[in-house]
């Protein structure tokens, strides 16, 4: 456990694998460092930039991991790095969230998995709160053959625009 908690700071520090001690290297392959040092980046949610996984993987591979990452544990559109994401990888947060929803539908998760801040951003740019989510997933298992064997279909209830923001004071 030592090394491991010995390991998390050199992440967190942002050391090369070059700087580790031997002993360390000698236990720890390269591949495995790299592996460790770019989960670390993508569960906290860190700017290819400023983190150490710009030692250790490709930018555009990176941030592709954190939005899979991000999809796969229903987390909020990565607002902070949207300059690369809609800019350079084209995903808006709209269509992040009707990815979002479609894995949830496809996996036939309930809408109170979905975390507090993420349901209420769905709720804003795609206007599926609850009761729509119930209902969409309701008229997908409607189509009982078809929905049991391609669950491809929720696609086509999710909206296909962004739902009109009201601005307030």
């Amino acid at each position: 456990m030592a090394t491991e908690e010995w390991l998390l700071k050199a992440i967190q520090t942002g050391k090369n694998y070059e700087e580790l001690p031997s002993r360390v290297r000698s236990i720890l392959p390269v591949s495995e460092w790299k592996h460790r040092v770019k989960e670390y980046c993508v569960a906290r949610g860190l700017g290819w930039g400023e983190s150490p996984a710009s030692q250790v993987s490709a930018e555009m591979e990176y941030y592709e991991e954190l939005l899979r990452f991000s999809k796969h544990h229903y987390r909020l559109f990565p607002y902070h790095l949207s300059d690369y994401v809609s800019r350079v990888l084209r995903i808006t947060p709209f269509r992040y969230y009707c990815d979002v929803l479609y894995n949830a539908l496809k996996e036939e998760k309930q809408y109170d998995q979905i975390p507090n801040f993420t349901a209420a951003d769905v709720k804003r740019l795609c206007g599926i709160g609850r009761n729509e989510y119930i209902e969409i997933l309701n008229q997908c298992k409607a189509k009982k053959l078809l929905w049991r064997v391609n669950k491809g279909i929720a696609r086509e209830f999710l909206p296909t625009e962004p739902a009109e923001i009201q601005l307030e004071p």
